[in-house]
């Protein structure tokens, strides 16, 4: 077989969804060779790739209730609503200290240059609307304008990427206001069509359909980035995935983790459903290059 890759694209917390992904691939003994994520995509890209297995992964989001991942600005709110209007220092209602510390602590500590496979998390910075690339490979592969982070930790790395603009506060990193990586790249096959990947693989949460209605602001903001990303992470998953899976979550809200087991096994459930046609795709481009090696 050759060289697999993996995206793992954006959807707040139905970003769950990837574990089911990964449990099944490690469950068939599948290699993924090089992986990228974006927004929640990227959290479950850093911890795989620092070593925990999908099991447990699963295992450490069973235990998690909201306020351990949800830390909320409520000095900024408290200014906000007394001045009657968002301050100009008010730039979101949650911190992200609580999550990025739990992604540290999860992680180790470990930074991208101690990750062994390739690995691509994709934030953008507000103030120039340039993509920023985190990755362990070299600056060279990639597009001129991207601002390739090679030094620097995966939970700041992460921190970067879920930063939905209003929601979360933006990371400042380097000089730079970052957020969102699904803004510039919701479900990042970019990253692995610039690498050695032989066959590409898309994990595409983005809803085309909204049957339930948005509930709160965070939910509200979630779904106009989801609304504003749909269409050019769709067309970017066409253009360059030779397979992609869109597992069925169902609607779901940042503080909503009783959700979680459910999420997780509608991508489990996805990937087992494409599992036979993801190793005949693996081993027929496999045959094609050994085919055209031969010419």
């Amino acid at each position: 077989m050759q060289k697999l890759g993996v995206a793992l694209g954006g959807g707040g917390l139905r970003g769950l969804a990837h574990i089911g992904v990964l449990a099944v691939l490690e469950k068939n003994r599948i290699p993924v060779h090089w992986l990228a994520g974006a927004s929640s995509g990227s959290i479950i890209a850093a911890l795989w790739s620092a070593g925990m297995s999908a099991a447990a992964i699963e295992q450490t989001v069973s235990r998690l209730k909201p306020s351990q991942y949800l830390d909320y600005n409520i000095s900024g709110i408290v200014k906000a609503l007394v001045s009657g209007a968002p301050r100009d220092d008010f730039s979101g209602f949650i911190k992200g200290r609580r999550l990025r510390n739990l992604v540290f602590k999860a992680t180790k500590g470990k930074s991208l240059r101690q990750i062994r496979r390739p690995l691509g998390i994709v934030s953008c910075d507000i103030n120039t609307g340039q993509e920023v690339l985190f990755t362990n490979q070299k600056p060279s592969l990639f597009d001129p304008s991207v601002t390739v982070i090679n030094d620097a930790l995966l939970s700041d790395a992460v921190r970067s990427s879920i930063a939905i603009p209003g929601a979360f506060c933006p990371y400042p990193f380097q000089g730079m206001s970052l957020v969102d990586g699904g803004i510039i790249d919701n479900v990042p096959v970019n990253f692995l069509k610039r690498t050695q990947a032989d066959y590409i693989m898309a994990v595409n949460l983005d809803k085309a359909d909204f049957s339930v209605p948005s509930n709160g602001f965070i939910d509200i903001v979630s779904r106009s980035i989801n609304i504003l990303t749909h269409r050019n992470s769709s067309m970017a998953s066409q253009m360059y995935a030779d397979m992609i899976l869109r597992p069925q979550t169902g609607e779901a809200s940042l503080d909503d983790i009783s959700q979680a087991a459910g999420i997780i096994e509608s991508g489990r459930a996805e990937m087992e459903k494409n599992l036979p046609l993801l190793l005949s795709g693996l081993k027929e481009r496999a045959g094609n290059i050994r085919a055209f090696n031969h010419i």
